[in-house]
């Protein structure tokens, strides 16, 4: 019966990202806090690449470290699309929905420290590339394909104790200290690339076993 009323269901349009204008309204929709089909109204407020988690304060060398990593980390990122319209837990992956109702962003992460203009969304634009790059590869099996194991930032886990559980792993000192503060300062980080599933596998399972966020990705 779902996947029949599904069926009937009409896709929602997506729209050209680079064409919106700082000002423009824009609608975020998304499932909060038990409120289903939760939606927020605002602009947006501007295009950055700001990735960067919010870094506690650190001193010395240590902090000169964070920094460096933090400004690599966003080098290669995409415009994200910076809205006020506001973002709560449950609301990434919803839509971002222009005044006509078409999709031009993707909820994605709220930076708090930049408070009512801290919603970032990536575009439609990006999406619709990274859509067409993963068909491509695909249809292409010839392509060689990388197996990465990659750790996801999560609120629970100190830094020093994901570093720790790293190297029980098997990772270097300075291995792990990367991939944690990756995962810290833009999300997620590089673990290590593997040859084979079963390996990335074995290493996975480890780490989730010491409740860190993991997971196999084969790009």
């Amino acid at each position: 019966m779902f996947q029949e009323a599904a069926e009937l269901l009409p896709p929602l349009e997506l729209a050209d990202s680079d064409a919106l204008r700082t000002g423009s309204f824009l609608i975020a929709m998304g499932h909060t806090s038990g409120l289903r089909g939760a939606v927020s109204l605002g602009i947006l407020s501007g295009r950055g690449k700001a990735m960067t988690m919010g870094v506690p304060a650190a001193s010395g060398d240590e902090a000169q470290s964070e920094e460096k990593v933090g400004q690599e980390s966003t080098e290669d990122k995409p415009l994200y699309l910076v809205t006020d319209a506001a973002f709560a837990g449950g609301m990434s992956g919803g839509p971002l929905l222009d005044h006509a109702g078409r999709v031009v962003g993707i909820n994605t992460l709220v930076r708090p420290e930049l408070r009512g203009i801290g919603n970032y969304a990536i575009s439609s634009n990006v999406a619709m590339k990274a859509i067409e790059d993963i068909v491509a590869r695909a249809s292409s099996p010839e392509l060689p394909s990388s197996i990465k194991l990659v750790l996801y930032n999560d609120r629970f886990n100190t830094r020093a104790r994901v570093s720790t559980q790293l190297q029980a792993a098997g990772l270097s000192a300075a291995d792990a200290e990367e991939a944690m503060l990756a995962a810290h300062q833009t999300g997620r980080g590089v673990i290590r690339e593997f040859e084979s599933v079963e390996e990335a596998e074995e290493m996975r399972a480890k780490l989730a076993a010491a409740d860190l966020l993991v997971e196999v990705m084969r790009v």
